[in-house]
């Protein structure tokens, strides 16, 4: 018992650490009253998403003129993103306009939009070095476990990308909480941890479609672990990686054209595998 707390103690340092070096030069490239926007292009892509969605009129589409290749990468994030906005205007601690007077006028509201982003990022950096503990801790034990959690919460790229709006460490953590769920898989095998291995793969893939290949891991898991000859156990894990990637990039089928349009683009491309680049003809055929 007190081997467990001293672990639990250990483990809320190591994520404090996290946190703390996480948060420190957040504020980095802000914009101000010399710049409007940021440093990377990936926030400012970002944002522009978000402002041609119209929640009011049910569409929540990101592809516009100013960005027709928008589904270059999932949506799932983007959408976690604008709920955040959106709750935080709810709270009056940012104001949502259709004026960019407003916000050259008033350029700290317009910085708390990135602000908000890069902080979602820094609890997905957070809660990913809690996924890597688990991982470890569930394949080589506790001490294994806060190892790994420590090295990545010092990590500096992942420290890096943890500050800014883009869906690099989020779609991490959906990969590594899959890890989560495999071992499960491996040592018991039972219909949750099927489905939840399956959610976390379609929630990492409507994030990074480069997170596809996970579900060759599942398959893997699923030949090795104790439910092997349960066939069914699988099929309810597959379904549930379209199932949960259609849920919250629901445009890969209301918006097809503009879908593989998106796969197609530079930033898709660049994330993706010769086995990514195979499929995307078959897709265009659909057309």
């Amino acid at each position: 018992m007190k081997a467990i707390k001293k672990e639990n103690i250990y483990l809320i340092i190591v994520i404090l650490l996290g946190v703390t070096v996480r948060l420190i030069g957040i504020n980095w490239g802000l914009p101000n009253k010399y710049h409007t926007v940021t440093y990377h292009s990936d926030e400012n892509t970002n944002i522009v998403k978000v402002e041609v969605m119209d929640p009011s009129k049910l569409n929540f589409n990101p592809v516009s003129e100013r960005d027709p290749y928008a589904f270059g990468a999932g949506t799932f994030h983007l959408y976690l993103y604008a709920a955040a906005l959106k709750i935080l205007s709810l709270t009056k601690w940012l104001t949502i306009v259709k004026s960019e007077e407003f916000y050259f006028k008033n350029i700290n509201e317009w910085t708390k939009f990135f602000l908000t982003g890069r902080l979602l990022s820094v609890i997905f950096g957070v809660l990913t070095v809690w996924a890597t503990y688990l991982v470890g801790k569930k394949f080589y034990g506790g001490r294994t476990g806060l190892l790994s959690a420590l090295f990545l919460s010092v990590l500096p790229v992942h420290i890096v990308y943890s500050q800014y709006l883009s869906m690099n460490v989020p779609g991490l953590f959906w990969i590594v909480l899959a890890f989560v769920f495999f071992k499960n898989i491996l040592d018991r095998g039972e219909k949750k941890d099927y489905i939840f291995a399956g959610i976390s793969i379609g929630l990492a893939i409507s994030t990074r479609y480069s997170a596809g290949p996970l579900f060759l891991i599942l398959i893997l898991a699923h030949l090795l672990g104790k439910g092997r000859k349960q066939a069914g156990l699988l099929i309810f894990g597959l379904a549930a990686i379209p199932i949960s990637f259609l849920v919250t990039t629901p445009y890969a089928i209301l918006d097809f054209h503009n879908f593989l349009k998106g796969l197609q683009s530079p930033m898709a491309v660049a994330g993706m595998s010769g086995f990514n680049f195979s499929v995307i003809p078959v897709l265009s055929s659909l057309q």
